[in-house]
């Protein structure tokens, strides 16, 4: 017959053993922070690092790399983030130029 104490030593491995079988299971990792924050933690990384102008931001890595974890968030495709950019970048009230017709 079993005592009280081997009794508690057989639980107490079990549930032991339960709980490193429950840290060992891979599970899937969700990502519930808001847009905003991922937009804050990229920005914070990078804060230290000088970023170029709006007219030339498309050619910025820092710029780009705030770009690619925002849009790694949202699910965005990278090469449509960047075109976006290199569009704002040509913008008549970015460049202060007058805007060219394409003849």
């Amino acid at each position: 017959m079993l005592s009280r104490t081997n009794l508690k030593q057989i639980r107490a491995s079990r549930l032991t053993a339960a709980i490193q079988a429950y840290h060992n299971t891979p599970r899937q990792r969700l990502d519930y922070r808001t847009p905003a924050a991922v937009f804050a933690a990229a920005y914070d990384a990078l804060s230290d690092q000088e970023r170029k102008s709006l007219p030339e931001a498309h050619h910025c890595p820092v710029q780009l790399a705030i770009d690619a974890a925002v849009c790694e968030h949202l699910g965005f495709d990278a090469a449509l983030c960047q075109k976006a950019r290199h569009l704002l970048a040509q913008e008549p009230m970015v460049t202060g130029r007058r805007y060219e017709y394409a003849a």
